[in-house]
């Protein structure tokens, strides 16, 4: 696998923010997750694209053994809403992909692209809030920040494929 190419103010907007909000646009492949940065950053969005795999595992706690939860994509904003402000690890790129069985017996979401695009680099988020609990794991070629009007911070990629945008905010 190619080393990870998420660059450098992704990584610390992302790693130990709080994730306000996630969801996928499959035609063009797209993950964009809505982050406050850990030390009360202004709001920021993170898209990575193209993504090639997508594995999530809602699970519900009720008694004593935790319950899988099944949802769609476009069920996906609603998830991270109910989860909404929760912690994001200190390390959420790189990480492997999750081994068969590793989140329980079944997912609650999996979808694999046939196409050859979207493996150069991993994000690994384990959401929780009360009684609910998100991993979600996606494997992506590129990565960008931008601020909530849209404006681009860092990362992205030109019409050839090389890194483009800002350096940083």
């Amino acid at each position: 696998m190619p080393p990870t190419v998420v660059p450098e103010a992704v990584r610390r907007a992302v790693a130990g923010g709080r994730c306000w909000g996630l969801e996928l646009e499959p035609t063009w492949r797209v993950l964009a997750l809505t982050v406050e940065p850990a030390g009360g950053a202004d709001v920021v969005q993170v898209l990575c694209a193209p993504i090639s795999v997508l594995l999530a595992a809602l699970t519900r706690h009720d008694g004593d053994a935790p319950a899988l939860v099944t949802f769609t994509e476009a069920q996906l904003p609603a998830v991270a809403q109910r989860l909404g402000g929760a912690r994001i690890g200190p390390e959420p790129f790189g990480a492997p992909e999750p081994r068969p069985g590793a989140w329980g017996p079944r997912l609650s979401l999996e979808g694999r692209s046939s196409a050859s695009d979207g493996t150069a680099s991993t994000l690994l988020l384990d959401l929780s809030e009360d009684d609910a609990r998100l991993r979600l794991f996606a494997r992506f070629d590129a990565a960008e920040l931008r601020r909530a009007d849209g404006t681009l911070l860092a990362g992205g990629v030109s019409a050839t494929g090389e890194p483009d945008g800002p350096a940083g905010p």
